[in-house]
C-alpha cells in the first residue's frame, strides 16, 4: 500500500530517507527511484521535488549542515570557560563526522556537488562557522583576526575528522583520534592565549 504524502511533506521525507540510507551506504548509492520505492510513491512524485540527483544531494548536504550547526551550538552552550567551550565545540564537530561519516563526506567531498566552483556553505554551514567565530572572539582574539582564526580552527577539526573517519591515524601514530584532537586543541588554545 502506498503512503499518501502531501507535496510539502514528500520533499522532507525524501531528504530524511536519504539521510537514513547514508547511515549504511554511500552517496553514490542514493537514487530518486530508490527513495520513491522506499516511500511507496511514484518516481514521478519524487522528481516533482528534485529534478535530478544533484539537487537531492545538495538538499541532503544542507540538512546535514543544519544538524552540524545544531550540534555545535548545543556544545557551545552551558560552559562559562571560553577555552573549554571552544574545545567542546571542536569535539562535537569531530563526533558529528564519526557518527555520520557518509553524510559528512557528502557535505564536504562528494564529487557530484563538491566540484562546483561556485559551491559555498549553506546558510546552516555559515551558522556553524559563526558559532566557531563567536567562540574565537570570546578567547580574546582581536576583531580583525576572528574570521581567519575561525577558518583555521575549522580546518583543524575538519582535518582531524576526515583522518578519523578514513582511518588514517593508525598508520602514522599510536595515539587515538581523541588524543590527536586534544593535543592539537591545546596547542591551538595556547597559541590564541599567547601574548602579542
Amino acid at each position: 500500500m502506498k503512503v499518501a504524502y502531501h507535496h510539502k511533506d514528500l520533499r522532507n521525507a525524501l531528504i530524511d530517507t536519504a539521510m537514513a540510507i547514508l547511515t549504511e551506504r554511500t552517496p553514490a548509492d542514493l537514487t530518486l527511484r530508490e527513495l520513491a520505492r522506499r516511500l511507496g510513491v511514484t518516481h514521478t512524485a519524487a522528481y516533482a521535488h528534485f529534478s535530478d540527483k544533484t539537487q537531492l544531494l545538495n538538499a541532503v548536504a544542507d540538512a546535514g549542515f543544519a544538524r552540524l550547526a545544531d550540534a555545535l551550538e548545543a556544545a557551545a552552550q552551558g560552559e562559562l570557560d571560553p577555552a573549554r567551550s571552544f574545545e567542546r565545540t571542536g569535539l562535537a564537530y569531530v563526533e558529528f563526522a564519526r557518527a555520520n561519516p557518509n553524510l559528512y563526506r557528502l557535505m564536504f567531498t562528494d564529487p557530484e556537488i563538491a566540484d562546483d566552483p561556485s559551491c559555498e556553505l549553506s546558510a546552516d554551514g555559515e551558522r556553524a562557522l559563526e558559532t566557531v567565530a563567536t567562540l574565537v572572539a570570546k578567547l580574546g582574539t582581536p576583531a580583525e583576526a576572528v574570521a581567519d582564526i575561525a577558518i583555521s580552527a575549522w580546518a583543524f577539526v575538519h582535518g582531524v575528522a576526515m583522518l578519523e573517519i578514513d582511518h588514517r591515524f593508525s598508520a602514522k601514530t599510536t595515539r587515538s583520534g581523541d588524543e590527536i584532537f586534544a593535543l592539537g586543541m591545546r596547542a591551538f588554545i595556547r597559541g590564541l592565549s599567547a601574548p602579542g
